[in-house]
């Protein structure tokens, strides 16, 4: 099957190839030193997928499925744990110059999943990564 990445603003087409997922394709392009930045790959499963060493500043991962993805040597994106048994990470999306965290299948930017989870007894840990992950964007410069 053909897969294709597009920029995620102009559709302008970053990279295709012809394999059994959309996971290898993206593989295929980081070993090809594709551009990704900017890549929509929005409600893409990249579970298991090997991501080090990619530039996905500007990327769209909003609904992405990152678990037990490798994602050693990138700056724009931190993995978090899995709080509450929810995989978790944040990233900065560079369009908006905004940090964003995801938390099982919610997205929000880091002060939306403050007001989201305060209160939420229930939800201690993930409030806790939230407050992890703002201090990670601020020693970034993400913010």
């Amino acid at each position: 099957m053909n897969f294709k990445i597009k920029h995620r603003f102009n559709s302008e087409l970053l990279f295709q190839v012809e394999t059994t997922s959309f996971k290898l394709c993206v593989e295929t392009a980081i070993i090809q030193q594709t551009d990704l930045s900017g890549a929509d790959l929005s409600g893409a499963d990249l579970s298991g997928a090997y991501l080090s060493g990619a530039d996905l500043s500007g990327a769209d991962l909003h609904g992405a499925t990152l678990h037990g993805a490798y994602l050693s040597g990138l700056r724009t994106i931190a993995t978090l744990g899995q709080p509450d048994g929810w995989d978790a990470y944040t990233y900065l999306d560079t369009k908006k110059s905004e940090q964003r965290i995801q938390v099982g299948c919610r997205n929000f930017s880091i002060a939306e999943a403050k007001t989201y989870w305060k209160g939420k007894e229930h939800r201690r840990e993930v409030l806790a990564i939230v407050h992890y992950a703002e201090s990670i964007g601020q020693l970034r410069s993400w913010t």
